[in-house]
């Protein structure tokens, strides 16, 4: 969405330093993958050696007949990496990732991206409804921005496209989750759309959990799905906040690593098994480990069918 804006000013930069400079846009694309064991994927399901590279060194490979970069870059704490190729490379990637998912019997992928300023509301959505179309197991939500001047053209945009849900990052686009620019959007989905947002993490304070109970009061007849089990890093919060609210469901992603199973099993159960995805909001591990992860909690089989696959049919209808 910045790419005429960041052209123009390198362009404008240029003179006094002995630089080729060659707009290559339209050749490379880009994939990113985020999380404890992003090395691990990276190198054994992407075939990309990257050990080597530390936060902020990157490197470039030869790999299926064309130089690839790869660089070990990220904004939001854990480990990333960012891949740049060809667009034929970086749909090939693309696959060997859901064919890694595959291969645990994942079915559907919800696919969303976050808006970090309101000019990339309308190119995030367009490529998401695109890929949705080429990948009949993907389930697409649109992206939204308080701050957007026209909140309720980006909203039928949203609907128009066929995107199922709003997906907001309140840490990652720095607005309070119940804050008065934040309710118009909330206005403009009730009854129509399903929510996702993220939920917790103690260095801020964006999407506390109180701040979820609040939209749910407020907008009683909003869907929401609050992530990470409704409070990342701010576990007993959450089920004092959350506990109970009839609209609100809970994703268990990026969650069970860094709570004792004890902690998952009373959250999960407090909330209601009813209540509860696997997988909806960005597991940052293998699929395979993160599914061993969650069946290791226990659960009987008709409980592990719901969190698994039938609850999130009731919040979003799968076909």
């Amino acid at each position: 969405a910045n790419i005429d804006k960041d052209v123009e000013w390198m362009q404008q930069h240029l003179e006094g330093y002995e630089v080729d400079f060659e707009h290559q846009s339209d050749y490379y694309g880009q994939i990113a993958v985020q999380g404890p064991e992003a090395e691990t994927v990276v190198e054994e399901v992407l075939g990309l050696a990257c050990k080597e590279l530390t936060f902020y060194t990157v490197k470039t490979i030869d790999t299926a007949g064309e130089t690839v970069i790869v660089s070990r870059t990220g904004y939001t704490g854990e480990d990333w990496f960012e891949i740049y190729g060809s667009h034929d490379f970086i749909r090939q990637c693309w696959d060997k990732l859901i064919e890694s998912g595959n291969k645990i019997g994942v079915s559907h992928y919800l696919v969303c991206s976050v808006a970090t300023t309101p000019h990339q509301v309308n190119s995030i959505n367009h490529f998401i409804a695109e890929e949705c179309e080429k990948h009949p197991s993907f389930i697409g939500l649109g992206a939204a921005h308080p701050d957007s001047e026209n909140l309720g053209g980006d909203i039928e945009q949203i609907i128009s496209l066929g995107l199922k849900g709003v997906k907001l990052h309140p840490d990652f686009q720095k607005f309070n989750a119940d804050s008065p620019e934040a309710f118009k959007i909330y206005e403009l989905i009730e009854d129509r759309l399903p929510l996702m947002i993220h939920c917790g993490d103690n260095r801020y304070d964006y999407s506390a959990p109180q701040r979820i109970a609040n939209i749910h009061k407020n907008f009683p007849k909003l869907k929401i799905q609050a992530a990470h089990l409704g409070g990342y890093q701010r576990w007993e919060e959450a089920i004092s906040c959350l506990k109970g609210l009839e609209n609100v469901w809970f994703d268990i992603s990026s969650s069970l690593a860094f709570i004792s199973s004890e902690t998952a099993v009373k959250m999960i159960r407090s909330y209601g098994i009813e209540k509860c995805f696997f997988g909806s909001d960005f597991p940052m591990w293998s699929h395979e480990d993160e599914l061993e992860r969650f069946l290791a909690l226990g659960f009987s089989e008709e409980e592990n069918r719901m969190i698994l696959a039938e609850n999130f049919k009731d919040f979003i209808p799968v076909t």
